[in-house]
């Protein structure tokens, strides 16, 4: 199984089927630390030897969720 974080779901789709797997589920979650639209977490793990053909599911970042963002206002009390 090949390495697919960090990359885009089309990349990662090509990534599988050069080495005869394909796409499974597709999922998306927030992350702090991955952009928005590329993989963060795959099913197996880079280097896992399994059958041609198999589905890899992979998890893709929403980006950061806004709603766990704190905004600050800077007031002058006079």
């Amino acid at each position: 199984v090949p390495n697919l974080t960090g990359k885009s779901v089309t990349n990662a789709e090509k990534a599988l089927k050069k080495v005869g797997l394909v796409l499974g589920s597709t999922t998306q979650d927030y992350s702090d630390t991955v952009s928005k639209g590329k993989v963060m977490s795959q099913g197996y793990t880079s280097g896992t030897k399994v059958e041609s053909g198999t589905a890899v599911n992979i998890v893709v970042s929403k980006g950061v969720d806004a709603s766990s963002i704190t905004y600050v206002s800077q007031t002058t009390i006079e």
